[in-house]
């Protein structure tokens, strides 16, 4: 992990622990972490990314997790009821990986990072959330629940 990605990551985990569980305008529940469990509809059963939205010093949204091998962090570019853009999505430690991150980890990740990307609308379904876009980049499913 680079020191800016190591700087980057304590931030964000400061910040998400004073705003858990906070109300959002967009009613997204800022400080709650999402564990993925599918990928346009089929089930990631081992190495779970994850995400949670929390909010910045300045009140605005920014996210990071885990996409399975490496850490991930990104700024969001719009947070409203119903629709969300990540502007910026960028993963730690480039080269090193977390082990073992064989080649199928190593895909999911990648399909996981692009539907992030790609994101445009978001529906939470109980403790079940939907995030999709308009491409062909994925449809991912995550839950509140524990793994």
């Amino acid at each position: 992990m680079t020191i800016k990605g190591f700087l980057v990551l304590l931030l964000f985990l400061i910040a998400s622990t004073t705003d858990a569980q906070q109300p959002h305008p967009s009613g997204f529940p800022i400080g709650r972490l999402f564990t993925l469990i599918s990928i346009d509809g089929q089930a990631v059963t081992e190495r779970h990314a994850t995400m949670t939205i929390t909010l910045a010093g300045n009140g605005n949204p920014m996210a990071a997790g885990f996409g399975g091998c490496r850490g991930w962090y990104g700024q969001m570019g719009g947070l409203q009821q119903g629709k969300i853009k990540f502007e910026i999505v960028a993963t730690t430690a480039p080269i090193a990986v977390q082990e073992p991150c064989g080649p199928d980890h190593h895909a999911t990740e990648q399909k996981f990072i692009a539907a992030l990307e790609s994101a445009t609308r978001w529906q939470l379904d109980a403790d079940t959330l939907i995030v999709q876009g308009d491409g062909s980049a994925g449809i991912l499913r995550m839950t509140t629940k524990g793994r």
